[in-house]
């Protein structure tokens, strides 16, 4: 669910999200090891030509992660980790019964989803709304609607909320619908989207950088020294650990970038699926029976190209 349309927010979502992290990365890297772990040309010119280099591969590496911006969304999300995990509970239990310590990541989320639901249904006895409590809440923004759908990690389910949350309300399929709704949306609603997901990508790169970097610095710091001290020992353990700490704190801001992000798509749904409806041809919905039929035309138009049976096509001319 990324914005099609860069005209006017590309520059601004490569610089922020791909450039800028990966150029200042190159900085720190570039003056927190020694001089002479760093390439020659690159140590052996002036100030303001490192600058432009670092510059040039600033660019050079923001564009490399820029290509593979959607295999770090799907790692980190943890879709090869479900496919592992699932992979592996079928071989050690063909007949389908649960093997908890290798279902555990995707387990204890599940156990945390239902924990909630449970919360919220108390916390709504007697209320006027019960899905404003907090844990409803926390449900519908970070954990998708079917059990099935729950992924091993906390990014994963914050993703898949809003990816499912259009299915959840109205029947429609998110992901393969989203490109229509997005060609919908106003300026004002480009905006946004590209803000957040501006700021998601930016924290998500931040967590591939700081680890390929820490994992630079003590390299180039340990082969850098001639011989291993008490100082380098303890020096690669600091390191180490405030690269893991950044990593972290990065990943939960992913987290919630990704929250942010999930407004802006579930407020393109609720907007535009019926201006999605008409430019289809389908009927106006009347009724939430109507709009699950409507909806599923537009599913499986979407997915399957299927052209939509007459009982759901708009035959008024309008």
């Amino acid at each position: 669910m990324v914005p099609s349309d860069f005209a006017g927010i590309f520059s601004r979502y490569f610089v922020i999200g791909f450039f800028l992290p990966v150029f200042f990365a190159l900085v720190l890297v570039a003056h927190l090891i020694y001089l002479s772990s760093t390439p020659y040309d690159y140590s052996s010119a002036s100030g303001a030509t490192q600058i432009v280099i670092l510059g040039g591969a600033g660019l050079l590496g923001g564009l490399l992660l820029l290509g593979v911006n959607q295999y770090v969304v799907r790692i980190f999300a943890g879709y090869p980790l479900k496919g592992l995990i699932t992979s592996l509970a079928r071989r050690m239990d063909p007949k389908g019964r649960p093997v908890e310590y290798v279902l555990w990541p995707i387990s204890r989320n599940l156990a945390k989803k239902l924990l909630l639901e449970e919360e919220a249904e108390r916390e709504g006895e007697g209320a006027n709304d019960p899905e404003k409590t907090e844990a409803a809440l926390k449900v519908n923004q970070r954990f998708p609607s079917q059990d099935h759908e729950i992924m091993p990690t906390k990014l994963g389910n914050a993703i898949r909320a809003f990816q499912s949350y259009p299915y959840k309300t109205y029947g429609l399929d998110g992901p393969p619908n989203w490109s229509r709704v997005e060609a919908l949306v106003t300026e004002n609603e480009k905006e946004a989207l590209a803000e957040a997901l501006t700021t998601f990508a930016f924290w998500l790169n931040l967590i591939v950088l700081t680890a390929a970097a820490t994992i630079y610095i003590w390299v180039a710091d340990v082969l850098g020294r001639p011989h291993s001290t008490g100082s380098t020992a303890l020096l690669t353990l600091v390191s180490a650990t405030a690269g893991a700490l950044v990593a972290w704190g990065a990943y939960c801001a992913s987290v919630g970038a990704a929250i942010n992000w999930g407004a802006s798509v579930r407020a393109a749904y609720d907007l535009h699926r019926l201006e999605l409806y008409e430019r289809l041809g389908l009927k106006r919905p009347r009724t939430e029976e109507e709009e699950e039929e409507i909806a599923r035309a537009a599913n499986r138009s979407a997915s399957f190209g299927e052209k939509p049976t007459a009982a759901v096509r708009n035959t008024s001319g309008s």
